[in-house]
C-alpha cells in the first residue's frame, strides 16, 4: 500500500507504516520529527584511522568491521568522483566532520543486499540520479544512519529497499522531479528515531516520505 507524506510528524517509534499527522499527499516539502531509541549497525571492536579522502573511505569499507575513523582537520568536504558502494559489513564514523559530496553528478552511497553497515556523523550531500530515486543513498541491505544529514540531492534523498534506521539524523532539501518521495522513498522497512524530515520536495507527491512497502 502506498502512503504519501507531504508533512511528516511521526509520534512513535516503529517500522513503517509510520504513524503520521498532517498532509497525506501533495508536492510540497515536509517537516516534523520522529522520536525513540535507535538501533542497528555492525559489531566489533575499535577500528583504524584512515585518510579523510574518498580513497580513505573506500579503504575503510574494504577493511570492514570498525568503527573506523578519519583523520580530518576540522570540517572537511570530500567531493567524490563516482558512487561509493558500501559492499562490506562496516561501521564508519565521520565524527561530524565529513561531508561526502556527489557534485550533483552521481549517487553518493549505495548498500547492496546482505550487507550490514552503519554511518555515524556524516553529511551526505548533492547526490544525483536521473531515472531512479535515492540521489543521496540507495539501501538494499541493512543500514543505520546515526547523527547524519542527508541533504540537497536530486532524485530524492534516500531510496530504501532493505532495512533502514535513521537515529538523531536529518533529511532535508532533497528534490525529485520525476517521481515520489523527495526525502525518503521507502519500499522496505524504515525506523525513524529522533529524526527530522523537512524541506524536501517531490513533483508527483510525498515530498517528505513515500511509503510503498506493502
Amino acid at each position: 500500500m502506498r502512503y504519501l507524506f507531504g508533512f511528516l510528524c511521526v509520534c512513535a517509534l516503529g517500522m513503517v507504516p509510520l504513524v503520521g499527522c498532517g498532509e497525506t499527499s501533495g508536492d510540497g516539502g515536509s517537516g516534523g520529527s520522529a522520536g525513540g531509541a535507535g538501533a542497528g549497525g555492525t559489531g566489533g571492536g575499535m577500528g583504524d584511522v584512515f585518510p579523510c579522502t574518498e580513497q580513505g573511505i573506500r579503504d575503510a569499507i574494504a577493511e570492514g568491521g570498525g568503527p573506523h575513523f578519519f583523520a580530518c582537520d576540522g570540517t572537511t568536504p570530500v567531493v567524490t568522483q563516482t558512487e561509493i558502494a558500501i559492499d562490506n559489513d562496516v561501521i564508519l564514523d565521520g565524527a561530524g566532520k565529513l561531508t561526502i559530496d556527489g557534485n550533483e553528478s552521481h549517487r553518493v552511497f549505495s548498500v547492496p543486499e546482505t550487507v550490514t553497515a552503519e554511518l555515524r556523523g556524516f553529511t551526505i550531500s548533492s547526490g544525483a540520479v536521473e531515472s531512479d530515486n535515492g540521489g543521496g543513498v540507495h539501501n538494499a541491505g541493512t543500514l543505520t544512519l546515526r547523527s547524519c544529514v542527508v541533504e540537497n540531492s536530486v532524485g530524492g534523498g534516500i531510496l530504501n529497499d532493505g532495512k533502514l534506521t535513521l537515529a538523531d539524523s536529518k533529511v532535508s532539501g532533497n528534490t525529485t522531479a520525476t517521481g515520489f518521495g523527495g526525502g525518503i522513498y521507502n519500499r522496505g522497512e524504515v525506523t525513524l528515531a529522533n529524526t527530522t524530515v523537512s524541506g524536501n520536495d517531490a513533483t508527483l507527491g510525498g515530498g517528505g516520505l513515500l511509503n510503498d512497502s506493502g
